[in-house]
């Protein structure tokens, strides 16, 4: 685990067989027609639960020891996540968008699962804090889902990258 600017990492908290069953359900979705325009599918609540557990049981508690202000808040996992296929040439993408809406959300926390090693690109990097993590299967990293913590994800260059991606929101 190592936390730094309140972006917390955990290189290899979901082993490399979920993270290959997870790109086998989403091609299956995509030959399906499941798959919507922007690369992702909802997954289904047998995968949610295989993504949860190793967020809320290890990820989360030591976010929030190392982070107190969230535990005054009640908080749950976001209604839904998703895993996406993103193609290599593909955009960097900017959250939150600069040109986008200003609305208030219920998203307290951002996460993100790299499903593949994306040898050129695919970074995931957060400017204002320095930081670069690199697009490593297994890792899972977490960060506050506010404007303090703009963040993109670089566009992979060596070939697919694939994704999960959630939110802890406020009850």
């Amino acid at each position: 685990m190592i936390l730094d600017h309140f972006v917390g990492r955990w290189p290899d908290a979901y082993p490399k067989a979920f993270c290959v069953a997870a790109q086998v359900y989403l091609d299956l979705m995509d030959k399906q027609g499941f798959v919507r325009a922007g690369g992702g599918v909802i997954a289904p609540i047998d995968v949610y639960q295989a993504v949860n557990d190793p967020f809320w049981q290890t990820a989360y508690p030591a976010y929030l020891a190392e982070y107190g202000i969230l535990q005054s808040l009640h908080t749950q996992a976001g209604p839904s996540f998703e895993i996406r296929r993103r193609p290599a040439g593909a955009p960097d993408e900017i959250q939150p968008d600069p040109g986008g809406p200003r609305q208030w959300s219920l998203h307290v926390l951002e996460w993100l699962v790299f499903l593949d090693d994306v040898l050129v690109g695919g970074e995931l990097v957060f400017d204002k804090q320095g930081l670069t993590v690199p697009a490593t299967a297994g890792t899972l990293v977490v960060w506050p889902s506010a404007f303090t913590h703009a963040h993109r994800l670089c566009s992979p260059r060596s070939g697919d990258q694939h994704v999960l991606r959630g939110w802890v929101e406020v009850a």
